[in-house]
């Protein structure tokens, strides 16, 4: 059996590190984050397609540094919950 899919969700892109093997440019990259809002209606979105429930085996949450983000906890949750039907 062939291993599920993952979904990559790019949560900002800097990051306030300077690794030298950093292959993501997160330190010169705009303070940029991802709009929670915009997130909460494409999940949404993706939930409504027929036949997704249960194609992604997890979720990513990318970076520069994700932890930055000042809205992390309304990001991460529960996807399965319930609350996209």
């Amino acid at each position: 059996m062939a291993a599920k899919p993952k979904l990559d969700v790019q949560v900002c892109d800097h990051c306030n590190l300077r690794c030298a093997g950093c292959l993501h440019f997160a330190p010169l990259a705009e303070k940029r984050f991802l709009d929670v809002n915009e997130y909460e209606r494409d999940l949404s979105r993706l939930a409504a397609v027929e036949g997704v429930e249960g194609y992604f085996g997890f979720v990513t949450l990318m970076g520069g540094e994700p932890l930055l983000h000042p809205r992390l906890g309304e990001i991460v949750h529960d996807p399965t919950d319930g609350s996209y039907a």
